[in-house]
């Protein structure tokens, strides 16, 4: 199912409604190699062709997404590189996992930025960059 229409559908769950705000989704979408462009993306701001990590219906807070970033990262570490044999030899592919496509909630839960009008990169306010 699309996202858009995730947006529109809800879940009932022990007499209650469960929108998007309770799900935590990690998603992946394979994109290139180090060297050599294996798949173009032809929608790379879409979450269209992403596929799901891991999906859990709970309310969304600041512990349960660095509990998501925390397992993510853990998940990137065990990743092995693919063995794939061809008639000249072996052709080894080393995965990579990178964060690119995550919303400014969890930007901010996963630096410790409490308040929403801070960047969560270098921490200063749109006062500083209006100067």
């Amino acid at each position: 199912m699309p996202v858009q229409q995730h947006k529109k559908n809800r879940i009932r769950v022990q007499k209650r409604y469960i929108g998007t705000s309770n799900l935590a989704l990690d998603c992946q979408v394979n994109i290139r190699s180090h060297k050599k462009i294996l798949w173009q993306n032809p929608t790379p701001s879409s979450t269209r062709v992403y596929r799901p990590i891991r999906i859990r219906f709970l309310q969304e807070t600041v512990d349960i997404t660095k509990e998501e970033t925390k397992y993510v990262e853990d998940q990137a570490k065990d990743l092995r590189k693919t063995e794939i044999p061809t008639s000249n030899g072996v052709i080894y592919v080393r995965h990579t996992l990178l964060p690119t496509m995550v919303d400014a909630k969890v930007c901010n839960s996963a630096t410790n930025t409490v308040f929403m009008m801070k960047c969560y990169i270098c921490k200063k306010t749109s006062q500083y960059f209006n100067d």
